[in-house]
């Protein structure tokens, strides 16, 4: 089980290298697997962990204002295994966020 984990998380990896043009570390530390959602340590922040949405339901961790990658979440890994097998994947727009919530229809 430990070694298709290993392989599902390495798959993970290389598609969000793929999808945002990131360069992510292969030394991992911990995989934990939830339904769709897989979180990847690649190793503890000295600092605190910094998260930002990198693609669609896609988080890079890094350790605290520095560069250096912690860990990545992907809220649901078959569509992203899914994006990066296609030729063109949609580029990721970012978060909008509207606040205060509900103030949808005064924008």
């Amino acid at each position: 089980m430990a070694a298709n984990l290993r392989e599902l998380a390495l798959k993970v990896i290389e598609a969000v290298e793929k999808l945002t043009g990131e360069k992510l570390p292969r030394d991992i530390s911990e995989i934990d697997v939830y339904e769709r959602d897989i979180f990847i340590r690649f190793k503890r922040p000295k600092h605190f962990d910094s998260g930002e949405y990198v693609y669609h339901d896609t988080i890079i961790f890094r350790d605290g204002d520095e560069d250096d990658i912690t860990a990545v979440e992907v809220l649901d890994y078959d569509f992203i295994l899914k994006e990066a097998q296609k030729p063109n994947p949609a580029p990721f727009e970012g978060l909008v966020r509207i606040w205060p919530p509900g103030d949808e229809d005064q924008q």
